[in-house]
């Protein structure tokens, strides 16, 4: 354990009674002042607390650690921090006796749960600065719902929400700007919208949908290399051309030169310049596709498989797309709910590359059964039972398949 914790734990899975907490849990609390843990009622605060104390994994704990450490040793019941547990202080004269009796047992951190939640606001303040007075020494960890008192006390808050940390930051840095919406929400409302630990990804509400870790969606409008808008990391992004105009070979060397390895053509015509591509040692691939049209979901989720297939494989891959249609915006969208990305934030940096136009509304219903098909696959549906889930519409279809040359 380094210098800077004096209690560390790293990817902790913990249920109590069968509820399930948090899963791969990971933070470090520091050799002095005073921490925080937040959190909506319910988020398992206090089982935290309880656990690091009596860290056993039997009785009503199920845990798996990757790693937990105290005091330079792995955590153990015999090597554990102080514990003030939650309805121990009472009155004024409780807080000053327990208080007491962990200073007296000198542990390097104590970790007390709601130690004011039956004081009177003059009693919790002096509870609350004899804290403080301690957490020179050592390391005070504090359960609190009052964030009153936790932005006049603490030194930094940990924010506990959807089963995992959201924020770990200054507290005065906390209550003037959460980095996170779990936190923004948690000031506002003492509560934060999340998904419950362990919930199916195919049962949640799209605003409960994260996107997947390491995945790194490019925002910036801006955000341009070599006239590449690049949309997934710099592995997937968009090139324009004018409307009628097709890649010219002067520009698909100036992308292979920026350590682009494959271009996407969209068109209903053989495009004059896929010669070039292997000229140039480039991949490019055409999707014949009337202009007007709006492939359907079984076309997309090929054209995305395909396209997966090619990242997975570290190739740098550009959507060629003209400026009178959506189809390159639409292909990328829709890439991007094939990773997992939920469809409205899809449809949203759909838009994005759009710019002032709408999105087409055949685009934005594609995205959603896109996203409903790989829910409904992953629920292992059949194709029969999935008609009646919704209603349907003539969709646009990409004639003829995928030509790699």
């Amino acid at each position: 354990m380094t210098p800077q914790a004096v209690l560390r734990i790293d990817g902790l899975n913990l249920s109590v009674g069968g509820k399930s907490l948090f899963e791969g849990l990971s933070f470090a609390i520091r050799p002095t002042g005073m921490t925080a843990v937040m959190g909506p009622v319910g988020t398992g605060k206090s089982s935290l607390l309880k656990w690091c104390a009596a860290p056993i994994d039997g009785g009503p704990y199920d845990a798996a650690v990757m790693a937990a450490e105290y005091a330079g040793a792995p955590l153990a019941v015999a090597n554990a921090p102080g514990f003030v547990p939650q309805n121990a202080i009472r009155t004024l004269t409780d807080g000053v006796h327990h208080l007491a009796k962990m200073e007296e047992a000198d542990p390097a951190l104590i970790c007390v749960d709601e130690p004011t939640a039956h004081l009177a606001p003059d009693e919790a303040a002096h509870i609350l600065r004899r804290l403080a007075d301690m957490a020179r020494e050592r390391s005070i960890v504090l359960v609190s719902h009052n964030q009153s008192h936790v932005a006049s006390f603490a030194d930094r808050v940990l924010l506990l929400a959807g089963g995992t940390l959201q924020e770990d930051s200054p507290a005065q840095r906390f209550f003037v700007s959460p980095s996170s919406d779990a936190g923004r929400q948690f000031i506002q409302t003492g509560g934060a919208t999340l998904a419950p630990v362990g919930a199916p990804r195919n049962a949640l509400r799209s605003d409960l949908r994260r996107t997947p870790d390491g995945l790194r969606i490019n925002a910036g409008a801006d955000d341009q290399s070599g006239g590449v808008r690049w949309a997934i990391d710099d592995t997937l992004g968009l090139y324009r051309v004018d409307d009628g105009e097709c890649l010219s070979k002067g520009e698909l060397q100036d992308l292979a030169a920026t350590g682009v390895s494959g271009v996407i053509m969209i068109d209903a015509e053989t495009p004059p310049n896929l010669e070039h591509c292997a000229e140039i040692g480039i991949l490019g691939i055409w999707i014949p596709m009337q202009k007007t049209a709006t492939p359907s979901t079984n076309d997309s989720t090929l054209i995305c498989a395909e396209c997966r297939r090619l990242l997975d494989a570290k190739q740098r891959i550009v959507v060629i797309g003209d400026r009178s249609t959506q189809r390159a915006e639409c292909l990328i969208a829709a890439q991007m709910v094939h990773f997992g990305v939920p469809a409205d934030r899809a449809a949203g940096f759909a838009q994005t590359l759009v710019g002032d136009a709408p999105l087409r509304m055949e685009t934005e219903q594609l995205l959603w059964d896109l996203e409903l098909a790989q829910d409904l696959a992953e629920e292992g549906i059949s194709r029969k039972q999935r008609r009646g889930k919704r209603p349907t519409r003539r969709q646009g279809t990409a004639k003829g398949a995928i030509a790699t040359f």
